[in-house]
C-alpha cells in the first residue's frame, strides 16, 4: 500500500505520500517516513507511463530479479567457472524466500539487484571503493536495513591491502555515498528504523525459533515434521563442509567472493538482530527478512561447488556436491510450483475473491464513496478502492474518545474495523460500543460502522 499509494503520488507530480493519516489530522494522506523511498521512486517510473501499479510492480520486481540473476551468474562464471554459474543459477532461481518475495509488492527485488552489484562491484574492482559504495548507498535508499551493505563496502575496502593511509582513504571513499544519505535523511527528519530504545526487547527465544525454522524451510524446501529436520541438518553439515573446503581450494577472485559474502552475511544478521532487540520488537525472521543471508550463502556456496568439482583427482566429493544440489533443487523446484499455483488460482491477502468481493468491499465502492472513512487497517481499503482513509486513536482515555465522538459525528463518517489491524491503536470493538455504532456490512474479514 505505501510503496505503490507514493508512486502514485510522484507519478502525478506530487511528494511521496501514504494513503493514510492520524485520526484528527485535516488531510487522509502522510509522507512516506515509515519506508525508504527508492522502491517508490522506481515504481513511479513505470506508473507516469500510464502503466497500472500493480503491474508496474510486476514488471520492476521481474525486471530486478532476472537482473540480479543475471549478474550473480556473470559473476559466478568469471570468478568460479561454468560450474559455479550452473549452480548458482540453480540455487538463486529456485531458492524459496525469492519465489515467495516475487509474489508481493515489496522492496526486496530492486534491493538484491544493488547487493549483488555491490557485490561484484567489491570481488572483481576493490580499488573501486565508490563504485560499491555508491551501489550500497543505492540499496540502502530502498532498505533502511541495507545499513549492513554501507558497512560492508566500508570494511571491505579498509581491509585492502596498503599503507594504512590508502586503507583509509579506500574507506572513506567507500563510506561517502552512504554518508551522504544519512545526512539527507537527518537533515529531512527521517529517523530509519523509529529511533533506538533503551533496552532490549523480549521474545529473543521466539525470535530465534522463528529464525531456525526459517533456515530448515529454505534447506529443505517442501518438507515437514521430522523428514525436513534431518534433512536439513544433513544439509547443513554438509554445506559448512563444503563451503570449508572450498574455501581452502580457492584463490583470487573467487577467494575473495568467499569473504566478501562473509561478511555480508555476519553484518546482515548483526543489523536485523540489533533491530530486533532495539528498534522493532515485531521484526519476523522469516524467508522475506533473511533472503539477503541467504543470498550471500548460496552466493558462497556456488563458488565452493565450483572449487571442489575442479578437481579431478578425486571425483567422490564432486559427485557427492551435485547429487545434495539436484537433491535441493527438486524440493525447491516442487515447493516453487506448488506456491506459484496457488497464488495463480486463488490470489494472495487483499487480493482475493473473499476481500474483493464482499459485502464490506460492495459498500466501500458503493455507499462509502461519500463517506470519511475511519480503520485499523487502511491497506484494506486502499486495495478494495484506492481511498485515503484516517486510522484509529491510540488511546481510550475520556479526552481521547470525547473529541473523536465529536469529530465522527460532525460530518458523514464510517469506521471500517478488520480483523488483523494494521498497527497498534485503540481496539476497534471497543471505539464502535463506546460510539453506539451499528453493523452495515460485514465479511469474513471487517465490518463496516455507523452512526444510528
Amino acid at each position: 500500500m505505501s510503496y505503490l499509494a507514493a508512486a502514485q503520488s510522484l507519478a502525478h507530480g506530487g511528494p511521496l505520500r501514504q494513503p493514510f493519516a492520524s485520526w484528527s489530522s485535516p488531510d487522509s494522506t502522510s509522507g512516506l517516513v515509515d519506508y525508504p523511498a527508492g522502491f517508490s521512486i522506481a515504481l513511479a517510473v513505470p506508473m507516469a507511463l500510464e502503466i497500472s501499479p500493480p503491474q508496474s510492480a510486476r514488471w520492476l520486481e521481474a525486471l530486478s530479479l532476472g537482473l540480479t540473476l543475471g549478474l550473480a551468474v556473470q559473476l559466478l562464471g568469471t570468478v568460479a567457472g561454468t560450474w559455479g554459474a550452473a549452480v548458482g543459477c540453480c540455487l538463486l532461481f529456485l531458492m524459496p524466500a525469492l519465489t515467495d518475495i516475487s509474489l508481493l509488492v515489496v522492496s526486496e527485488p530492486l534491493f538484491f539487484l544493488f547487493m549483488v552489484s555491490g557485490v561484484a562491484a567489491m570481488v572483481r574492482h576493490p580499488d573501486r571503493p565508490l563504485v560499491a559504495g555508491s551501489f550500497a548507498a543505492a540499496g540502502n535508499l530502498v532498505r533502511y536495513a541495507g545499513t549492513f551493505l554501507v558497512a560492508g563496502v566500508v570494511i571491505w575496502s579498509g581491509l585492502q591491502p596498503g599503507s594504512w593511509q590508502r586503507r583509509t582513504a579506500r574507506a572513506a571513499w567507500a563510506a561517502a555515498p552512504g554518508v551522504l544519505l544519512h545526512a539527507f535523511w537527518r537533515l529531512s527528519g527521517i529517523d530509519p528504523g523509529g529511533g533506538l530504545t533503551a533496552s532490549a526487547y523480549g521474545g529473543v527465544g521466539d525470535a530465534m525459533r522463528e529464525g531456525w525454522n526459517t533456515g530448515l524451510a529454505w534447506l529443505a524446501p517442501g518438507l515437514a515434521g521430522a523428514a525436513q529436520t534431518v534433512f536439513a541438518l544433513v544439509l547443513l553439515a554438509g554445506l559448512v563442509a563444503l563451503l570449508r573446503v572450498g574455501y581452502r581450494r580457492s584463490a583470487g577472485e573467487a577467494r575473495r567472493l568467499f569473504q566478501v559474502c562473509g561478511v555480508l552475511a555476519v553484518l546482515y544478521l548483526g543489523t536485523v538482530g540489533f533491530a530486533r532487540l532495539y528498534v522493532i520488537p515485531d521484526v519476523p525472521f522469516d524467508s522475506r527478512i533473511l533472503s539477503p543471508f541467504f543470498l550471500a550463502v548460496s552466493l558462497a556456496a556456488a563458488t565452493a561447488v565450483a572449487a571442489v568439482a575442479g578437481r579431478r583427482a578425486n571425483a567422490r566429493p564432486a559427485v557427492v556436491a551435485m547429487l545434495v544440489v539436484t537433491g535441493w533443487a527438486v524440493l525447491a523446484g516442487v515447493r516453487d510450483v506448488q506456491v506459484v499455483r496457488g497464488a495463480r488460482a486463488t490470489g494472495l491477502d487483499y487480493e482475493t475473491a473473499d476481500w474483493q468481493r464482499s459485502p464490506v468491499a460492495d459498500w466501500l465502492r458503493g455507499p462509502g464513496r461519500v463517506q470519511t472513512l475511519y480503520t485499523n487497517d487502511p491497506a484494506g481499503i486502499w486495495y478494495i478502492n484506492s481511498r485515503p482513509s484516517r486510522l484509529l486513536p491510540d488511546s481510550l482515555d475520556a479526552d481521547s474518545v470525547r473529541a473523536f465522538r465529536e469529530l465522527f459525528q460532525s460530518h458523514p463518517s464510517a469506521l471500517v474495523a478488520f480483523d488483523v489491524p494494521f498497527s497498534e491503536m485503540a481496539p476497534a470493538d471497543s471505539i464502535v460500543a463506546a460510539l453506539g455504532l451499528r453493523a452495515v456490512a460485514r465479511f469474513a474479514h471487517g465490518t463496516v460502522w455507523m452512526t444510528p
